[in-house]
């Protein structure tokens, strides 16, 4: 199995905690047990001024150049996520005529629930980059 780096940005300090190295058959659950909520809450009874960003777990496998970001907020009440999906890729334009390798592609999907975000995080662990680059768009 991979092993991945993972880091937190802490709303309240400007510099993201490194958290190390991890096996990544253990990183969904360390994804579903975080304390998202204790978070949000903290940021909701802060002052705006206080916080420098949502809660956001940084999971990266450096010897591919993938990174995924998972970041926490508040909608209607409800905890969603924003996945962000980084990756070396060949991007087209012109129609396809120009062709350029961007190594830090990156896109995002939305209004994501903790279990859909955490079977986004599971096929980033899995390299089932065919499917995160369906769903991910």
């Amino acid at each position: 199995m991979a092993v991945f780096h993972h880091a937190f940005s802490d709303p309240f300090q400007p510099e993201e905690v490194d958290l190390g190295y991890i096996e990544g058959y253990k990183l969904k659950q360390t994804f579903l047990e975080w304390p998202w909520e204790k978070w949000l809450h903290k940021m909701e009874v802060a002052a705006t001024d206080d916080f420098h960003s949502s809660p956001t777990l940084n999971i990266s496998q450096r010897d591919q150049k993938r990174e995924m970001l998972l970041s926490a907020l508040i909608d209607k009440g409800q905890t969603i996520f924003y996945v962000f999906y980084r990756r070396p890729k060949i991007v087209k334009s012109l129609f396809g005529l120009v062709k350029k390798h961007d190594e830090k592609y990156t896109t995002e999907l939305l209004d994501q629930t903790k279990e859909q975000a955490a079977q986004l995080l599971e096929a980033f662990v899995n390299g089932d980059d065919a499917y995160l680059d369906e769903r991910i768009k």
